[in-house]
């Protein structure tokens, strides 16, 4: 497969969409420019040789301005890397093709992502056992340590299979754009909350015989936002914070908060528990 050029309204289709199956690298060029003629025929040589593993398309950028300044072109050629979604890297001038190869490496899928995504399979047929997978996935990259993506799908892997801290560690090795990821780091908070949450029905029957205890309604707070019952979670944590503002250092306060970047800090829930904490602290 070549270079595929596109025009600026198919970015979101042919970019950020496809950048979910696989790695897009975007050629900002002119054709007024030299180097960016320098740089065409290598760009043609790797998106033949990579074309299983990655796309590579181009934008004039004079047909492309306001693209361009959405993701801060200030020169040309320029090369922007997306990844399951996101700008992830970036270089400009016209590099040689030994030098893309070593930028995009890292990137790019590879053996350690075939061995994790059949581990998955193994365990998902019943053939595996999941503790013994996931040790044997994190075997895989102590081989390829540089592996971008396949640590990305294991830190998804260890996160929907509840093992939080495990995945907080290869978090901290994955570059910012991916380390960054907000429903990523939702589904951490979520997966650490769920770890320590206690028995809802248990806590709401004690709270029903005990409605005093702050206490037991944080824990049930806190359970209800790993169960992900938002709604209920923060009418708990605004009943805590209207009784005892300051009750465990603002507990409830930073609780809500929690919540509302739960859910990205926009919504309709999100707006009437803002006002509703705004008066419980003000009025």
């Amino acid at each position: 497969m070549s270079v595929i050029s596109i025009r600026p309204e198919a970015f979101e289709r042919e970019v950020l969409i496809h950048s979910r199956q696989q790695p897009v690298l975007v050629d900002f060029w002119a054709p007024w420019c030299g180097p960016c003629r320098m740089l065409a025929p290598v760009l043609d040589t790797l998106a033949e040789a990579l074309s299983e593993q990655m796309r590579i398309v181009k934008i004039n950028v004079d047909e492309a301005a306001e693209l361009a300044h959405r993701f801060g072109v200030r020169g040309v050629p320029n090369l922007k890397l997306f990844v399951k979604g996101k700008l992830v890297d970036e270089r400009s001038g016209a590099l040689p093709r030994e030098q893309l190869k070593q930028w995009l490496a890292p990137w790019l899928p590879g053996p350690a992502d075939q061995a994790i995504a059949q581990l998955r399979e193994q365990v998902e047929k019943e053939e595996r056992n999941l503790q013994e997978a996931l040790n044997e996935a994190e075997d895989v990259l102590q081989r390829y340590p540089e592996a971008i993506l396949a640590r990305k799908a294991l830190v998804d892997w260890l996160v929907e299979s509840g093992a939080c801290e495990r995945a907080r560690e290869h978090l901290r090795r994955l570059p910012p754009a991916l380390r960054e990821d907000e429903d990523l780091r939702r589904r951490l908070h979520l997966c650490e909350l769920g770890r320590t949450a206690e028995d809802l029905p248990s806590l709401e029957e004690h709270i029903r015989k005990h409605p005093e205890d702050l206490e037991a309604r944080l824990r049930l707070a806190d359970a209800l936002t790993a169960a992900e019952r938002f709604e209920e979670a923060l009418a708990t944590y605004l009943g805590v914070l209207e009784t005892d503002k300051h009750f465990k250092e603002d507990a409830a306060r930073k609780g809500m908060l929690r919540v509302f970047e739960l859910l990205g800090n926009r919504g309709s829930l999100v707006d009437s528990y803002r006002k509703k904490l705004a008066r419980a602290l003000f009025c």
